[in-house]
């Protein structure tokens, strides 16, 4: 729905001033296909956690993140805070894989928004920016993407997309 994710590009812009379109499309390519694009095994996908846990910054982020669509990003925090284990959120993010899938239509339109939104001023970037991106991430067929180095840099993101209905009993979502 259009006015959710206005909602949720706004929550993202002033959360995370620094993001660049990459961070902005990369939101979008993961409220629209979830996480399970990186789930080719369980027990792979474990390990990455548990050495993720092993390297990442400690920035206390314990804060569930909404992506809309029924998608969160569940910051790796959470089992450093013991609100889950590192098992239990690899099960989380394996069965979301399993059950969530988007389509291209959805996200194209979505894109089409995330310009609109900063044609407006709504995003810490400017339109000549986001359409100097966006041309090139169309030409290579609109990719997966990772985290703009700047982004990185300044938030240490780790953490898993899962549905939010998935999320045990009792815990913030």
């Amino acid at each position: 729905m259009v006015e959710d994710l206005k909602s949720i590009l706004g929550l993202h812009a002033l959360r995370y001033p620094l993001m660049q379109p990459v961070d902005a499309v990369k939101l979008l390519y993961q409220r629209n296909f979830g996480g399970g694009h990186l789930v080719n095994d369980p027990g792979s996908s474990l390990e990455r956690i548990v050495r993720e846990l092993e390297t990442m910054e400690d920035t206390g982020e314990e804060a569930v993140i909404p992506l809309g669509n029924g998608m969160v990003r569940v910051p790796l925090g959470c089992i450093r805070a013991g609100k889950l284990t590192a098992e239990n959120l690899n099960a989380l993010f394996v069965r979301s894989s399993e059950i969530y899938r988007g389509d291209n239509a959805s996200f194209l339109h979505e894109l089409g928004t995330l310009a609109e939104e900063t044609k407006k001023g709504r995003m810490p970037f400017d339109v000549q920016a986001l359409q100097t991106y966006l041309d090139a991430y169309a030409a290579n067929h609109y990719p997966m993407v990772s985290h703009s180095s700047s982004y990185r840099a300044a938030y240490h993101p780790a953490y898993r997309v899962i549905l939010e209905k998935l999320f045990p009993e009792g815990m913030d979502a």
